[in-house]
């Protein structure tokens, strides 16, 4: 490569010559951010002309457009990487992106689920067509992507264990959203969760309801054996799912919660209860103890002992949510 290689040039390069090194959807998340924020704001610059007063002003330029910080990050971060790799070659004398500091946001307060939400949820909402996928999602801190990714061979009834191995990934390629099912997770391990009795009883609620749906739509169709379907048995999504969980969460009246927001609660319920991190750590499939500190923040009525009373309420909800033909000792 030329000295009086454009940024732009350099980036297209260096990201062909890094793909064969990374995840598609990982290739995916940096060709977005060359695309739409590094390459228009700083692609016409010289690679070796480009200072670090230049990159600091293109941080400024972009809080300007009201970018936000963790996109913004992302971005530093990724040509950080391509400009090292110019400077390992030769091309410049140092990196520009290198010290570069970003602003500090603020670090936004996990809303969580209280004990009468989740109780809403399972008992005065629990005939809502997607409300298992929710409940479920909360009982094994599942990551929404792992529970979009469940099959029906992973689950082993018999053994009372789940299987995660997959998960469903949601990426952007030239202004289209793109669904697609990876074989692997977030920490790229392949997991084996117990299943207890309330999350046993709300798995057969749910092959009951996709049995009755096959009944009632002729059409119906899940060749693949998805645990998690619309009534015609496609797989649900992303956008679905997370349509129906505010649907769901306006009726309970907590439109400032997201789907990971029970996996937040499910950490809190178990921290607070056992208050053993490792234990919290291993439920929560992460391998890192400060993630349990991220996922069960002490806010609200978690200091007010909420998780305790929630998991009192275990054996009574078995009952009255799922019903006792479901449920088998």
């Amino acid at each position: 490569m030329k000295t009086k290689t454009k940024i732009a040039e350099w980036n297209t390069y260096w990201l062909s010559m890094a793909s064969p090194y990374l995840r598609h959807t990982t290739i995916d998340q940096y060709r977005d951010v060359l695309e739409h924020i590094l390459n228009p704001s700083i692609g016409h610059f010289c690679l070796s002309e480009f200072n670090a007063g230049h990159a600091q002003q293109f941080v400024i330029d972009e809080l300007k457009r009201n970018r936000g910080l963790s996109r913004l990050k992302l971005a530093v971060i990724v040509e950080k990487m391509a400009f090292e790799e110019a400077f390992e070659e030769g091309m410049i004398p140092y990196n520009a992106f290198r010290l570069l500091r970003l602003p500090r946001g603020m670090k936004k307060e996990t809303a969580i689920l209280y004990s009468s939400d989740i109780r809403a949820m399972m008992t005065d909402h629990a005939g809502l067509p997607y409300t298992p996928l929710f409940v479920i999602i909360y009982l094994l801190a599942l990551r929404i992507g792992e529970a979009l990714g469940l099959m029906w061979k992973d689950i082993d009834f018999e053994n009372r264990e789940v299987l995660i191995s997959r998960q469903l990934t949601r990426t952007r390629h030239n202004g289209h959203v793109l669904y697609q099912l990876d074989n692997y997770t977030k920490n790229d391990v392949i997991d084996t969760v117990d299943l207890n009795d309330l999350s046993v009883c709300w798995f057969q609620i749910q092959k009951q309801r996709q049995e009755n749906w096959s009944e009632l739509h002729h059409q119906y169709c899940n060749p693949e054996g998805y645990v998690f379907t619309d009534e015609y048995g496609s797989r649900l999504n992303y956008d679905k799912a997370y349509y129906q969980f505010n649907k769901l969460m306006a009726l309970i009246g907590r439109p400032d919660v997201t789907p990971h927001s029970l996996r937040h609660t499910a950490a809190s319920v178990a921290l607070y209860t056992t208050e053993n991190r490792l234990f919290v750590s291993e439920f929560l499939r992460d391998r890192s103890l400060q993630a349990v500190d991220t996922y069960a923040q002490p806010t609200y009525e978690q200091q007010l002992g909420f998780a305790r009373a929630l998991h009192k309420e275990f054996s009574a909800l078995i009952r009255c949510a799922i019903g006792e033909e479901y449920c088998h000792d």
